[in-house]
C-alpha cells in the first residue's frame, strides 16, 4: 500500500478484529481470537485493524495479547473519537479526548506508538483544526506513524487532507456496496492515499454460507449494520454470494477470498479489511493474496 507517495509494508488484506470484542457479532473465546491474530500473520496477514469501540476496549487488549513480543511484525491500526459514557455510541474528536483516548490504546495494548490512527466517525461539533492539529501534534511526537480517516466523503477528505497529510481511508465498500468507495477513490489516486475498505464480505454474506435469513439477534451487529439480511436485500446478496461459490470452487478456494480478490481487482491502491473470529476463517480470507481473477471472472461476477 502507498501512504501519501510512502511505501509501507503491510498485506494486501487487513484482519479486522470487531468481532473479537465479543459484545457485537456474538460469542467470542478469547484465546481464539489471539490464536487468530498469530494464524493472520502466518499466513502472510500483518496487517490488524483495531478500535477502543470494540467491545468497550477489550479487542484492543485481546491484541495487545496476541501481538506482545512480536510488535515489529504487525502493522498496528486503531482508532479515536467514539467513547460510551452510558454504554451508547459517543462522538468526541476534541483534542483532551483524542489525547485520552490514545494514552489508553496504547496502554492496552503495551505499545509505544500506533502504525496508523483513524477518526472513527466525523465529528461536526468540533473544529477539523482543533482534531486534525492534535493528530498532527502526536505524529510529531512518535506516538503515530501515519494519521487516517473513517467514514468520510471526497470533499471533507480533501479538507481534512489540507490540515494534516491523511495517509489511508477507511470506508465500506464490497459488492454490494461500492458508492461509499467511488466518492473518494479518484483524491486517493491522485495523492497517494490508500484505501481500507471495510465491508468486504457484507458482514459474512459473501462467504455463501447463508442459505436462508439467518435472524440474527437485535444486539447483533449484522441485524442493523450490513443490511443484506432481510428481505429483497438477502435475496440479491444471496445470489451474489452463489456467483461466489461457483468461482471459488474453479479455483478451489473460499468464496471469502474470491469476494476479497474482487475488491482488490477494483483498484490497485485497495486494501480489504475481513473480519475473523477463528484461524479457519483468515486462513480462508489470506487465500486472496495469492488468488489472481481473470478478467472473464470479473464479468461473471458484476453480470
Amino acid at each position: 500500500m502507498e501512504f501519501k507517495r510512502e511505501k509501507v509494508n503491510v498485506s494486501g488484506v487487513a484482519l479486522g478484529t470487531w468481532a473479537m470484542g465479543g459484545e457485537d457479532w456474538g460469542p467470542v473465546d478469547d484465546n481464539n481470537s489471539i490464536s487468530t491474530v498469530h494464524a493472520a500473520l502466518e499466513h502472510g496477514i500483518n496487517f490488524i485493524d483495531t478500535a477502543p469501540f470494540y467491545g468497550f476496549g477489550r479487542a484492543e487488549e485481546i491484541v495487545g495479547k496476541a501481538i506482545k513480543g512480536k510488535r515489529d511484525k504487525y502493522f498496528l491500526a486503531t482508532k479515536c473519537g467514539l467513547l460510551w459514557p452510558d454504554g451508547r455510541a459517543q462522538k468526541n474528536l476534541t483534542e483532551a479526548s483524542i489525547v485520552f483516548e490514545l494514552e489508553h490504546s496504547l496502554r492496552r495494548m503495551g505499545v509505544d506508538y500506533i502504525d496508523l490512527y483513524l477518526t472513527h466517525w466525523p465529528d461536526d461539533k468540533v473544529s477539523l483544526e482543533e482534531t486534525y492539529g492534535t493528530l498532527a501534534s502526536l505524529k510529531k511526537q512518535g506516538k503515530i506513524k501515519h494519521v487516517g480517516v473513517c467514514n468520510v466523503g471526497g470533499e471533507l477528505l480533501e479538507k481534512i487532507d489540507k490540515i494534516t497529510p491523511v495517509a489511508c481511508v477507511q470506508n465500506e465498500y464490497s459488492f454490494l456496496k461500492p458508492k461509499p468507495g467511488d466518492e473518494v477513490f479518484d483524491y486517493c489516486r491522485e495523492n497517494g492515499i490508500g484505501f481500507l475498505a471495510y465491508g468486504p464480505l457484507a458482514g459474512g454474506i459473501l462467504t455463501g454460507k447463508y442459505d436462508k435469513e439467518p435472524g440474527f439477534s437485535k444486539s447483533d451487529t449484522r441485524s442493523y449494520f450490513y443490511r443484506f439480511y432481510r428481505g429483497d436485500a438477502f435475496a440479491k446478496a444471496r445470489a451474489a454470494a452463489e456467483k461466489f461459490k461457483k468461482t471459488a470452487a474453479k479455483y478451489k478456494t473460499s468464496a471469502a477470498a474470491v469476494a476479497l480478490a474482487w475488491t482488490m481487482e477494483q483498484r490497485d491502491f485497495i486494501v480489504p479489511l475481513a473480519g475473523a473470529k477463528t484461524p479457519q476463517q483468515v486462513a480462508q480470507n489470506a487465500q486472496a493474496l495469492t488468488l489472481k481473477l481473470t478478467h472473464e471472472d470479473i464479468s461473471f461476477l458484476n453480470g
